[in-house]
């Protein structure tokens, strides 16, 4: 199974979690996901992603590779602020959201609204514009009608 990919993601059909649509949308909607996780309360990397992947029935489990850089970003932000905690297996760094961070989560919750919005207008455009029958030119009436 390849890497980010949980069985329910591969069990999909018809859904590439690994094309540029899908992907894009993904990253986009990281910084907000993992900003609400840890308002919640602290947690680490390894715990965000599995909560990731529970939130999304499976469907996702990002990987650590675009996990980190974004959690290393929003610190750099001010927007959480890290603390490596020793463990029996290895150190881990818990987040915590900053004052900062807790400021910016409705704006950045407002820009994600706002690009999923535009998304779904263009996505239903395209969608119109590929099923309409090609015999006879009706808009909005699709093959399977």
């Amino acid at each position: 199974m390849d890497k980010g990919k949980s069985a329910h993601a591969a069990a999909t059909p018809g859904i590439d979690y690994g094309s540029p649509v899908i992907t894009g949308l993904i990253r986009g909607m990281l910084p907000f996901a993992l900003m609400k996780l840890i308002e919640e309360r602290p947690r680490h990397g390894s715990e965000l992603i599995r909560a990731i992947s529970d939130m999304t029935g499976g469907a996702w489990t990002p990987s650590p590779g675009s996990v980190y850089p974004v959690l290393r970003k929003l610190e750099q932000e001010g927007h959480l602020s890290g603390e490596w905690e020793r463990t029996q297996s290895a150190p881990k760094r818990i987040y915590q959201l900053t004052g900062s961070g807790r400021q910016a989560l409705p704006d950045l919750r407002q820009r994600l609204v706002a690009q999923l919005t535009t998304a779904r207008y263009l996505i239903d455009e395209h969608l119109a514009a590929l099923t309409q029958d090609p015999d006879h030119g009706h808009q909005g009436k699709t093959v399977q009608d």
